[in-house]
């Protein structure tokens, strides 16, 4: 081993350290442990402290356990190695999966699958609950239901179901079919209750709204569900293939950001931005357009995609969906050149892009005044009409942002999952958008 100078000058130089920044650890470099003796470790300027996570909540018998330590070195001596893939095995993996299962006998463990940690567990569960419904002829039960503030490891499968969404946040998006709920968790939880049964009810009742994106069928935000795909195919075909709503919403979408925000917002923080300075409307457009699901509606570019795509088929499950499809790709494929032969629409997304901009803007601008105490009754009332009530205004304002050209507000939009109560902030600002646009 290198001595010590050598040890600290290329400390976190050339290795990646999971759960932090590279940044980080060069400037604050982790603690270097050399030695461990039963529940203490020790690094190298010889500080000595009680390991009461052991190690990362594995080594349950202490450090240096000289019978792990001696049955360690007789097995690198018989057999170093060998896997358990099919086809081979070896005496100690025969031997452990036969005690593993005494002990477990009770609970009615027949089988033991050795994986190297919890994350790999985890993966691994994920897999055999879904080849299991598929071998038993339940092909479609794919979906998985983990409550919010657990924890289950940090691979891909682990990650989509954790609930924590700081291991998700970055990675996004992550394996389809994941749905969390609530935590039981009396001390802190979203409903401010402390009563064990009501907040089992509140859980019961945040299920009961999760279930149609469960079924699939009747929920209107899965676009794979039958009513969202219906819905949207005959109104593309009112709006497309006649081409009438385009016609009279492009004329209608020119004056709505004035109508709505007034002629000093959309001249001075709009037009006036855009005029004098493209690359800030610009910065203010690519983070309105983070808030992608209310954006995607909103601009219609969901529908451009699927016409594109072939439209609202060959997405759904079921009998009834499946007959859908067979009725709908006809029709869909009749309609596409009636897409492209309207040249309204571009300018139509452009004034809902325009208008986007200004709608966050306002959001911004408002929850600052409400969190600062100098809003007005008309700006409360108003926040409350897009569903921002005073708390979720406070907390909105709480949320990075920056003032772009000193007159335009602009939501840091990817740096607000760092925060606390950032995602409720997102979805709210979310949906305020989305009405307002």
């Amino acid at each position: 081993m290198k001595d010590d100078n050598f040890l600290k000058a290329n400390n976190a130089k050339h290795l990646w350290h999971p759960m932090g920044h590279p940044k980080d650890s060069l400037e604050a470099p982790p603690r270097i442990i050399t030695q461990a003796e039963g529940a203490k470790i020790t690094d190298i300027d010889g500080h000595q402290t009680v390991d009461a996570v052991g190690g990362l909540w594995c080594v349950n018998l202490g450090y240096s356990n000289d019978r792990i330590k001696e049955a360690i070195t007789k097995q690198l001596y018989d057999l170093p190695y060998y896997s358990s893939f099919a086809g081979t095995t070896n005496p100690m993996a025969i031997e452990a999966s036969y005690m593993v299962r005494n002990l477990f006998a009770e609970d009615g463990m027949s089988r033991v699958f050795f994986t190297s940690g919890g994350s790999d567990s985890v993966d691994t569960c994920l897999r055999l609950a879904r080849q299991y419904h598929r071998i038993k002829g339940e092909p479609t039960r794919t979906k998985f239901i983990s409550l919010k503030k657990g924890y289950h490891g940090t691979h891909f499968g682990g990650a989509s179901v954790n609930g924590n969404n700081r291991f998700r946040i970055n990675y996004e998006p992550l394996l389809p079919g994941c749905f969390h709920l609530p935590s039981p968790y009396t001390y802190r939880n979203p409903f401010n209750e402390a009563d064990s049964l009501k907040l089992a009810h509140h859980i019961a009742a945040a299920f009961e709204d999760e279930k149609d994106k469960l079924l699939g069928v009747l929920n209107t935000e899965d676009p794979a569900s039958f009513s969202k795909r219906s819905a949207a195919f005959l109104r593309d075909w009112a709006s497309l293939a006649f081409m009438g709503k385009v016609i009279f919403s492009a004329l209608v979408d020119a004056g709505r950001p004035i109508m709505v925000n007034g002629i000093s917002r959309t001249f001075k923080e709009g037009i006036g931005t855009f005029v004098s300075n493209n690359a800030v409307y610009a910065k203010a457009l690519q983070e309105v357009e983070y808030f992608a699901p209310a954006m995607e509606v909103a601009l219609a570019s969901s529908r451009k995609r699927y016409i594109e795509d072939g439209g609202q088929v060959g997405m759904g499950k079921g009998f009834l969906n499946r007959q859908f499809d067979r009725v709908a790709h006809k029709f869909n494929q009749a309609q596409q050149p009636f897409y492209y032969a309207n040249l309204l629409t571009p300018w139509t997304q452009g004034m809902k892009q325009f208008q986007s901009v200004i709608a966050a803007h306002r959001f911004i601008e408002d929850s600052i005044k409400i969190a600062k105490g100098t809003a007005s009754e008309f700006d409360i009332n108003r926040m409350a009409s897009y569903g921002i009530d005073e708390k979720t205004a406070k907390l909105i304002a709480d949320m990075p942002y920056e003032k772009l050209d000193d007159k335009l507000f602009v939501a840091n939009a990817n740096a607000w999952a760092t925060k606390t109560g950032g995602q409720q902030a997102a979805r709210k600002f979310r949906q305020a958008l989305y009405a307002d646009v």
